[in-house]
């Protein structure tokens, strides 16, 4: 969940601009949770200076460090509401989402090591507070035994990587000033709401419990929540809600919108790629692709959209693969398989819709099998979009309705448009020329630091740049066109 929208791009900003040691992502923790949280440390110590009348001086080290649930009690730390009658308590969670500046902490194992080795992996904690099922091979039967894990990383890097100042921080600020000798710190926490950082699937749900926290539902349920908040972002006329907890449990989500990471991550970027249209009520969008332009397109059911190689190809291990001229390459281009590396690369699945409607009956909402946190779902009906290797779909101006499939091959553009008779479609299949798209987006950065999106077409290889061409469009039939049929 943290690699939606900005959540990981802030935590590593943060640390690596003011190049801090160690850094926290967090968010809101509700009261009793079995879960650590983010708490300012601080170690009053003597400094000797010769050149004081006492010797020396008491200063303040500070860091902030994490305390797992475990060591609550033994610290004297009481889990109390932010206010009375809040189920969030006043400690931020601790979320195992971490900023580790590798020199700092490879300083910090060195110092230690030099001291004598004690101080590595200081204050080990053996977390016992779970129970497993065991085979007793002397009982001949399952025996319940605690087990747990040791935990070091987080509390005993971050301890020692303290800040040193003569007076605490308590009084020696308050207000802006507080905030920038917090931000003086070698560690730092960033904050952010809950889900978007974290929605843990810890445990499976009790069939006849209402609750979802820490369960597959729940984390999807998160999920969903989120692509409601990108949809609304994107401009979207209509999108519905995805329900309340009860309303979910029992016929599932108001819809379901599901995305490869690479069309973003960033919402603002998502927002630029998906303008308008409408995601009806029980409808399902799918992208699994990464160049995508959808302009004012309606999904009223199921739009499946996925690409063999969303942001680039997979070179094999053996030899690189060569073009043919026309787009097309000969090895391992078409596909995504783990046996080479992958190749950012511009050899991937595009699509652009314009102006389009999808109807069909889509997701069969009441089947008994639907199991919607893994996306296994049964459908009536559905549109697909299938891209295989460098390819492009693009529809514009018309109205896709019922069970279709468009399977564009490698090296090749699929173009779908109204028909001549009213409610078919005009399908033309063209291969692409050369290894350049026949279009892309320009990425650039504004002064506040916003990320803006330029689509830019290759008019040299667009169908339609030639007013000759659009206006003989419906009767076009190119040498190089390979199908052109309707529907």
């Amino acid at each position: 969940m943290a690699g939606v929208d900005t959540t990981l791009l802030a935590l590593a900003g943060t640390g690596f601009s003011g190049r801090r040691a160690f850094g926290f992502m967090s968010c809101e923790r509700v009261v009793g949770a079995a879960e650590g949280m983010n708490v300012l440390q601080e170690h009053k110590v003597w400094v000797e200076d010769s050149s004081h009348p006492e010797g020396g001086t008491w200063q303040y080290e500070y860091a902030i460090t994490n305390v797992e649930y475990t060591e609550f009690e033994r610290l004297g730390i009481t889990d109390q509401p932010m206010h009375e009658g809040s189920s969030h308590s006043a400690f931020p969670a601790n979320t195992n989402i971490l900023y580790v500046g590798l020199a700092a902490a490879r300083a910090a194992v060195e110092k230690a090591i030099a001291a004598g080795g004690g101080d590595v992996l200081p204050s080990l904690i053996f977390n016992l507070k779970k129970k497993v099922k065991v085979l007793d091979p002397f009982l001949q039967g399952e025996r319940e035994v605690r087990a747990g894990r040791m935990e070091c990383t987080m509390q005993n890097l971050a301890d020692s990587l303290t800040t040193r100042t003569k007076q605490p921080l308590t009084t020696a600020g308050s207000g802006g000033k507080l905030l920038q000798q917090l931000d003086a710190l070698k560690t730092f926490m960033v904050y952010n709401m809950r889900r978007k950082v974290t929605s843990s699937a810890k445990k499976k749900r009790d069939p006849r419990s209402p609750h979802i926290h820490q369960t597959p539902e729940g984390a999807f349920y998160d999920l969903q929540r989120n692509a409601w908040q990108v949809l609304q972002r994107c401009g979207m006329r209509d999108v519905p809600a995805v329900g309340d907890v009860q309303e979910y449990l029992e016929h599932g989500p108001g819809f379901i919108f599901l995305f490869h990471p690479a069309l973003g991550p960033l919402w603002d970027i998502i927002a630029q790629k998906v303008r308008g249209g409408a995601l009806m009520e029980g409808s399902e969008l799918v992208m699994e692709v990464a160049e995508a332009r959808l302009v004012d397109v309606t999904v009223d059911g199921s739009l499946l959209i996925k690409a063999d190689n969303v942001v680039g190809h997979v070179e094999s291990a053996v030899s690189k693969p060569s073009s043919d001229g026309n787009g097309r390459y000969s090895n391992n281009k078409g596909n995504s398989s783990s046996n080479g590396r992958l190749e950012y690369s511009a050899v991937n699945g595009r699509v652009h819709m314009m102006n389009v409607t999808v109807q069909n009956i889509g997701v069969d909402w009441h089947h008994p099998g639907n199991v919607y946190w893994q996306h296994k779902v049964n459908r009536h009906e559905a549109c697909r979009v299938l891209l295989h290797g460098k390819s492009e779909f693009e529809a514009y101006d018309c109205k896709i309705s019922g069970n279709q499939i468009f399977e564009v091959p490698d090296g090749y553009r699929m173009i779908v448009t109204s028909g001549s008779v009213t409610g078919s479609l005009s399908i033309q299949l063209l291969p692409l020329e050369g290894d350049i798209p026949t279009w892309e987006w320009r990425y650039s950065m504004e002064p506040s630091g916003a990320v803006v999106l330029e689509f830019a077409r290759n008019t040299s290889l667009d169908l339609w740049s030639s007013p000759l061409l659009a206006a003989q469009r419906q009767s076009l039939q190119d040498e190089e066109e390979v199908l052109h049929f309707v529907i």
